[in-house]
C-alpha cells in the first residue's frame, strides 16, 4: 500500500491505543485527555499548517514528538519556513512500511 497526497486522515494522533483523528478540535481534545506520544500530520492542512498544529498541541504536551508528511518538494517546504533538518519528515508517496519505520525511529529516538 502506498500513501499519496489525497490520503486521509491528514492528522493522526497515535497513543497506546493507536487513535486516529481527522480534525483539529479532536486533536486538541485527545492531546489534553490522553498521554499522546506522537502526532503524524501533513504539512499543509485545509484549516491550518501542520507545524502550527504541532505548536498548539505542544502547549499542552511539550515532549510531544511530531512526524510531518508532505507531497511538496523539500524546497517548497523550506520556503514555507519548515526546516527539514530540525523535524522528522516523510515525503509522499510513501509505503506503510516507510511510515511505520520512520515513526518507530521517532518514538525510540
Amino acid at each position: 500500500m502506498s500513501f499519496g497526497s489525497n490520503t486521509r486522515p491528514s492528522v493522526a494522533v497515535v497513543g497506546k491505543n493507536g487513535e486516529a483523528i481527522v480534525c483539529f478540535e479532536e486533536a486538541l481534545r485527545l492531546n489534553s485527555e490522553h498521554e499522546v506520544d506522537a502526532v503524524v500530520t501533513d504539512v499543509m492542512l485545509p484549516s491550518l499548517k501542520g507545524p502550527a498544529l504541532v505548536e498548539e498541541l505542544r502547549r499542552h504536551r511539550p515532549q510531544l514528538r511530531a512526524l510531518f508528511i508532505s507531497g511538496f518538494t523539500s524546497e517548497a517546504l523550506v520556503q514555507d519556513g519548515l526546516s527539514l533538518a530540525e523535524v522528522a519528515f516523510v515525503q509522499k508517496p510513501f509505503t506503510g512500511e516507510e511510515l511505520t519505520s520512520r515513526l518507530r525511529e521517532l518514538l525510540e529516538g
